[in-house]
């Protein structure tokens, strides 16, 4: 029914007042309209090495739990998954660091939906398509995450050599993988090992894991063509955001995965190991991101050491589900601790709303994770 007044046989009803004969005999507030969540969540087990994926009835849950992952990529291709990321069409694309020695177990793997949705009866996939190394080329190190732009460019993040490779769309359809050239590589100047990659408004924020900073590229700096491993595209920062260093829980310290909140806020999560100041889970407020500077975090989640396990332990991957409550991959416990909406105004030792810990999870030193399609196991 609309918000408007609408005459119902001398009853008027407007918003939730119920009125006749001018009297308010009763309210009738509309009831909230139910929200749910409608994503899996999708994550790089490095020790597996696995990509398992919990369903969205398996993240709602409000408790302590171990569920089984509703579905498991066992692929043989995979060495040790760092990161996941899925393009438009649904297709997943696992980023795998390999043995870190430059050799052909390092790549970038994809997986077809279709692919994804029969993995109950073909839990062994083979990628649909592979970029690997070959002949030195692309030059992968130890790559650990990925990103695609507005335009299905795929952005690769390599700490083990300080550079990002970029692979446009085309590229992408070529079947043309191993040794595939990069359309770009580039480094960010005075950075010393970027790592977690998110595009907000077309401009390209990088964690540099091997610091205490965050760099963001405007969208027209970023380089679309030029550069090698050995030669990469030097690019200034338009911005970087610098760390207090405050000596317990500093607010940025070793950073690894970002992600934006719907209004613009970045989150992201802290090692904590550069500095020494110990693992946090940091949010900065959008006004705080145009310019260089040292951000006060607007909420930032410590540790807390429950019977279960500790909630925030060497923290790396995090994403955010259709209703905006937010994940984080726990590598130190094998653990994942998923805030709900509710708590993100909260700041220090909360408890997580759900928090997946346990042996029949599968989970093993998870890294990234990302959520994605909700798929559900078939006969």
């Amino acid at each position: 029914m609309s918000d408007r007044m609408v005459s119902m046989h001398g009853i008027w009803r407007a918003g939730a007042a119920v009125l006749v004969g001018g009297m308010l005999l009763a309210s009738t507030a509309r009831p909230p309209v139910a929200q749910f969540v409608t994503t899996g969540l999708w994550v790089a087990n490095s020790g597996g090495p696995t990509v398992p994926e919990f369903s969205a009835g398996q993240t709602s849950r409000g408790s302590v739990s171990s569920p089984k992952p509703t579905l498991i990529n066992m692929s043989g291709s995979f060495f040790s998954p760092q990161d996941t990321v899925f393009d438009s069409h649904n297709n997943l694309w696992v980023v795998d660091g390999g043995d870190g020695t430059g050799d052909a177990t390092e790549g970038v793997f994809m997986f077809t939906n279709a692919q994804l949705r029969s993995l109950s009866t073909d839990d062994k996939p083979t990628p649909f398509f592979a970029i690997t190394n070959s002949g030195g080329v692309p030059g992968f190190v130890f790559p650990q995450f990925g990103v695609f732009d507005g335009s299905g460019n795929l952005y690769v993040a390599d700490p083990g050599v300080d550079v990002i490779f970029v692979f446009t769309a085309a590229q992408l359809t070529s079947g043309n993988a191993p040794g595939l050239v990069p359309a770009t590589v580039f480094k960010i100047s005075g950075s010393t090992g970027i790592l977690g990659l998110a595009f907000n408004k077309g401009n390209l924020y990088l964690a540099d894991n091997g610091a205490a900073q965050i760099f963001v590229v405007n969208s027209d700096h970023i380089p679309t063509s030029g550069g090698t491993v050995g030669s990469p595209t030097p690019v200034s920062a338009d911005v970087t955001l610098s760390s207090n260093h405050n000596p317990t829980f500093a607010s940025i310290d070793g950073p690894w995965g970002l992600v934006f909140d719907a209004a613009g806020d970045l989150w992201f999560s802290n090692e904590g190991i550069i500095l020494g100041s110990g693992p946090s889970v940091v949010k900065f407020a959008a006004s705080s991101l145009t310019a260089s500077g040292t951000p006060t975090p607007a909420t930032q989640f410590t540790p807390l050491t429950t019977r279960a396990g500790v909630t925030i332990a060497d923290p790396q991957g995090v994403s955010m589900d259709n209703l905006g409550n937010l994940a984080v991959s726990n590598d130190a416990n094998s653990s994942i601790a998923i805030f709900k909406v509710r708590q993100l105004k909260g700041s220090g030792a909360i408890s997580p709303g759900t928090f997946l810990i346990g042996a029949a999870t599968t989970l093993k030193e998870p890294t990234g994770l990302i959520f994605g399609p909700n798929l559900r196991a078939t006969p």
